[in-house]
């Protein structure tokens, strides 16, 4: 069923402008040009209002809910949040397309009543104009989710958790011929729609596929110092992205195979018991509170048998490299991790 839907998603934008194009004929030039204004009005309009009722809606715990069940539980809050919000966006503009669209069609009636129906091919060429405008409009949502939906896709297979099956056909939309035509217009307009949903979400999975290596060490072996060090581009990266912005180290450790960074970097089961609550505030805390190239070039350094910053610079780099939380312990994080070469998680 699914299929089938999409099939007839992908001619949608060529019946749009036939039908344009045939009522802009039949109707002439005053009237294919009323209603071609009023036709964009509806569409600049709807890109206006859809943020705004988007954001109540998603309000309502009921259809937060009904969302957030149809994708994937083992992903971060953020992205679960940022694609179900995406999706009530894009299901909402095309609902107010289509309430708005016969109200614009009635009012340019009324102003064009009495108008005869004179220059046609001009009328015509009106119509198709406004057409291509309205197909341009409404293959907005419809390529920007689907492209969230390929970059989802990336980010499963890289966490080892492929899509669901009933997902799948929402990643290959994009690779047909109409869709591909449409793509440069509307998937920047999506984002816009959307608060740079489809933007987040391919950073996300590139920052991923750029770190394969290290993370499917992570999701075979768990967290070792060793693999540590090479995280800070991969954090960094994603302590970047707005989509991300309260994602904490608790949801990271969840996104990497439910391992805990903070204490394998702090000694794993040798860890000082006088740093649980350190340990508890650095998972607590958000990635962007971090500095993670300064702390994993710290971890680096002091569990390397060269190292090559004296203890007072590798102090100095994690004061700015850590949050302002655990400020007090960096003496203590960094005997921890000094001690933690060799003795895992």
């Amino acid at each position: 069923m699914i299929n089938l839907i999409l099939e007839v998603l992908i001619f949608l934008p060529i019946v749009i402008i036939a039908v344009g194009l045939l009522v802009g004929l039949l109707r002439g030039t005053k009237k294919s040009f009323v209603r071609m204004i009023t036709m964009i009005s509806v569409v600049l309009l709807t890109f206006i209002v859809t943020p705004f009722i988007a954001d109540g809606l998603y309000n309502l715990a009921f259809i937060q809910d009904l969302l957030k069940n149809s994708l994937p539980s083992n992903l971060p809050p953020d992205i679960v949040h940022a694609v179900a919000k995406g999706i009530l966006s894009a299901v909402l503009f095309l609902v107010l397309i289509l309430i708005l669209l016969p109200i614009s069609f009635v009012i340019s009636r009324i102003f064009t009543k009495k108008a005869m129906h004179k220059g046609r091919l001009i009328g015509g060429a009106i119509g198709l104009v406004g057409a291509v405008v309205l197909s341009f409009a409404v293959m907005t949502p419809i390529n920007g989710l689907m492209v969230c939906f390929n970059s989802l896709e990336t980010i499963m297979n890289e966490l080892n958790h492929p899509l669901p099956e009933s997902l799948k056909p929402l990643t290959t939309y994009n690779n047909k011929v109409i869709p591909g035509i449409y793509a440069p217009i509307t998937n920047p307009l999506f984002n816009i729609l959307t608060h740079d949903l489809e933007g987040d979400m391919a950073q996300i999975a590139k920052s991923l596929e750029d770190n394969h290596d290290t993370i499917q060490e992570i999701l075979a072996s768990g967290f070792t110092p060793d693999n540590i060090k090479n995280l800070g581009p991969l954090l960094d990266s994603l302590a970047s992205i707005n989509m991300l912005g309260n994602m904490t180290i608790n949801d990271l450790n969840n996104l990497l195979g439910g391992g805990d960074m903070m204490k394998s970097m702090l000694g794993g089961t040798n860890m000082p018991p006088e740093l649980q609550t350190t340990l508890d505030n650095l998972n607590n805390a958000k990635l962007s509170d971090f500095n993670f190239t300064a702390l994993t070039n710290v971890v680096a350094d002091a569990t390397s048998s060269n190292p090559q910053m004296t203890d007072q610079q590798m102090l100095d780099a994690l004061q700015t490299a850590l949050p302002p939380s655990v400020s007090s312990d960096t003496q203590n994080i960094l005997d921890a991790i000094k001690n933690s070469q060799n003795q895992g998680a």
